[in-house]
């Protein structure tokens, strides 16, 4: 699609003295082409498939309304009758556009109907054909209709974002991306690794291992204690024995008797007949039996 500005060359205002200049900022470019009288006419030749034309409606309600008449080629006029709103300009209005035209050199022309009314012309915009463009005539024309500072601003802008980010640089950023990526996957594996370290040395080896039967876990094994009865009997030994786990998994010990010498005195209650006590420290006769008891107290 190629813009025309209403002030190109290419676009035939008569007679000269039925039109004149006018245009704000909101217009493209700033400017319109008008006219009040009946006898103007604006006429446009191109090569190309569509075209369409945009003005300005007019603000004013003290004067008629516009009718223009559009006619392209040899086919028959369109009328463009817009509707006034008073104090109100309408801007960018489409005016008139064409159905798809066969491929080749058009013309359109704009007769104005009603004296006194006004109408302005701000640009058209036309598909120009293909020949055209595998010529470049369609970009040297469309040189003489600048485009906006704002549009002009932003092609500019895109053009330095594309000169930088040149494959160069493109490598650059991916690289960088991947060492990224790479060295917080190496700070998250040694994080979980010292994690899992300082846990392990905290809680210490469990003795009730899954993996190890509980019959099979034995405390260490007393040694052997001797004892000296109070005779001169050679000392007896008493051998060590085992703990064992019952029926309720309890661990029980054996109970170990007191030493001789810790040995309370000993009284012998159901036998009155005998001797009441026995000395704490006499010597008996030697036997290798340990002697049986009755009940005893402290």
């Amino acid at each position: 699609m190629e813009r025309v500005d209403d002030m190109d060359s290419r676009i035939s205002y008569t007679p000269a003295n039925a039109w004149f200049l006018g245009g704000v900022s909101e217009e493209y470019n700033s400017t319109t082409h008008g006219s009040q009288s009946i006898l103007a006419e604006m006429s446009f030749q191109f090569n190309g498939t569509s075209i369409t034309v945009y003005g300005t409606i007019t603000h004013r309600a003290d004067i008629p309304s516009p009718v223009d008449v559009f006619a392209l080629d040899d086919s028959l006029p369109v009328r463009f009758a817009p509707t006034v709103q008073a104090g109100v300009a309408q801007r960018h209005v489409r005016m008139f556009f064409s159905p798809p035209l066969k491929d080749g050199l058009h013309t359109l022309i704009m007769r104005r109907t009603v004296d006194k009314s006004e109408s302005w012309i701000d640009y058209i915009d036309y598909t120009p054909s293909a020949a055209t463009l595998a010529s470049g005539e369609g970009l040297s024309s469309s040189s003489s209709s600048p485009l906006p500072s704002s549009t002009t601003n932003q092609s500019n802008s895109n053009d330095a974002q594309l000169k930088s980010l040149s494959p160069g640089a493109l490598a650059g950023i991916i690289v960088a991306c991947v060492i990224l990526l790479l060295g917080i996957l190496i700070l998250l594996f040694l994080f979980l690794k010292s994690r899992k370290a300082r846990v392990g040395r905290v809680a210490g080896p469990s003795v009730f291992d899954a993996n190890v039967p509980v019959g099979s876990i034995q405390p260490p094994r007393p040694t052997q204690l001797r004892y000296s009865r109070p005779s001169t009997s050679q000392p007896q030994s008493i051998p060590a024995t085992s703990p064992s786990w019952n029926n309720n998994n309890t661990l029980s010990v054996p109970s170990i008797p007191p030493t001789p010498s810790e040995r309370p005195p000993r009284y012998v209650v159901n036998a009155p007949s005998e001797s009441a006590s026995l000395s704490a420290g006499s010597e008996g006769a030697p036997s290798n039996e340990r002697p049986s008891y009755g009940k005893q107290g402290r």
